[in-house]
């Protein structure tokens, strides 16, 4: 059993999504999002009394650590192995050209 959309529901859909119809397409749009529609009517005929509302289908965690400060290294650990250095900074080869 289709559900059929009305002219006016469809208007209202289309201005939700923001997809902007004449009315001389609105018929043609109305048409398509019922047969879109069709197939997902399928699961208003499944029994879910017994299913948990959830929001994801499997369980979720926190995966991130906590935020915790640590020493840094000091200036002349951070240059060791730079090729080109000059006055405490790494030198590179400009990648923006610049005026």
């Amino acid at each position: 059993m289709s559900k059929k959309i009305t002219k006016e529901e469809a208007k209202r859909i289309s201005k939700m999504i923001r997809i902007f119809i004449g009315d001389d397409e609105i018929e043609k749009y109305r048409s398509q999002l019922e047969t879109s529609l069709t197939p997902v009517e399928v699961f208003e005929e499944l029994d879910t009394s017994d299913t948990e509302i959830t929001s994801h289908s499997v369980g979720t965690k926190n995966v991130f650590r906590e935020d915790e400060a640590h020493d840094s290294l000091s200036q002349d650990a951070a240059l060791q192995n730079a090729k080109y250095k000059k006055d405490g900074y790494i030198v590179v080869k400009r990648v923006i050209d610049g005026d």
